[in-house]
């Protein structure tokens, strides 16, 4: 063989060593980013159910899609209240009469006979 030839296969033999290599890295490369890819997939899909975050915290959160009834928001003019019921005489065992000494309205001081009464049980 030449000199030539031989220089030749020198040089292609060094260039293959040197493409190994960096095949070589970038394989490990590639490999590393799988592996961070793959822990940035299991943080996304982490939601309330599957990790210590509060359900407020939930990403693409629905809210709420009530129907319109047509009616005002609040208590409503046929429904019966809820009251809670007084005492029997039976049960109270002191009345205390309370006397303001200002008006909570005008903040006068002058009175006729009201009287605000509390029962005790």
């Amino acid at each position: 063989m030449s000199q030539e030839k031989e220089h030749k296969i020198l040089c292609l033999e060094k260039s293959f060593i040197i493409s190994k290599q960096e095949c070589a890295q970038w394989k490990k490369r590639a490999a590393q980013l799988e592996k961070e890819n793959q822990a940035l997939k299991e943080k996304l899909g982490a939601n309330s159910r599957n990790s210590s975050k509060p359900p407020s915290k939930d990403p693409f959160r629905r809210s709420r899609s009530s129907r319109p009834t047509g009616r005002k928001p609040g208590g409503q003019f046929d429904h019966p209240g809820h009251i809670r019921a007084p005492y029997s005489e039976d049960e109270v065992t002191k009345n205390i009469d309370l006397f303001p000494e200002e008006c909570s309205g005008c903040h006068g001081k002058i009175f006729e006979e009201s009287v605000t009464s509390v029962q005790l049980h």
